[in-house]
């Protein structure tokens, strides 16, 4: 149990370190105007990710499975393979909207998720939606502005393992067109997943 709690804060610690650091503010992206949270849930695999990322290093068949738990609440259960030990670990939290963005608009794709950490308490971050098409795609991002400085954070998902090139397309355009095109990433992978 003990070797569980110093997996868990390791992940939380290594979750914030796995931010894109930039000089100046974050960049001014623009989310979707009207989000629909009952097609958006469901099974979602990543493609690809910001590096570095500590938590999921070396982590395959990463999966994010949205539900509704009520209105203004989504489940979030994240899970990941280590290709080290080929042992699966899973995170459950919840998303809703943030109010500081929002208001009370509940269409608003900028939404705070949460996760319990054991001894911590509970991990927050930001979950931008910039653009989805709910059946094949959605373009993930979180942006954090400090003094003279940034820490960003951008997923692309799919709804298929390995989607076809035109999905990968309109997503490389999407980014493009937001100017966050450059933000490193890699990709996910998602072979031998169960």
């Amino acid at each position: 149990m003990k070797m569980l709690y110093l997996i868990l804060i390791i992940s939380f610690i290594g979750g914030n370190l796995a931010q894109t650091p930039g000089i100046g503010s974050c960049p001014p992206v623009k989310t979707i105007s009207s989000f629909d949270p009952s097609k958006y849930v469901g099974l979602w695999y990543e493609n690809r990710r910001s590096i570095p990322n500590f938590f999921e290093l070396g982590g395959k068949c990463v999966t994010a499975n949205y539900s509704a738990i009520n209105e203004s609440t989504i489940k979030v259960v994240n899970r990941k393979i280590s290709p080290l030990t080929g042992t699966e670990s899973v995170i459950v939290g919840s998303a809703v909207a943030d109010k500081s963005q929002c208001g009370n608009n509940t269409s608003c794709s900028k939404l705070i998720v949460e996760f319990p950490i054991p001894i911590v308490g509970k991990a927050q971050g930001t979950y931008w939606i910039l653009d989805t098409d709910y059946t094949s795609y959605s373009i993930v991002w979180s942006c954090t502005d400090f003094i003279f400085s940034h820490v960003k954070y951008l997923w692309v998902l799919t709804r298929e393992p390995k989607p076809p090139k035109s999905v990968l397309d309109k997503a490389n355009t999407i980014m493009e067109k937001y100017g966050i095109a450059d933000t490193p990433t890699m990709e996910t992978n998602q072979d031998n997943c169960p």
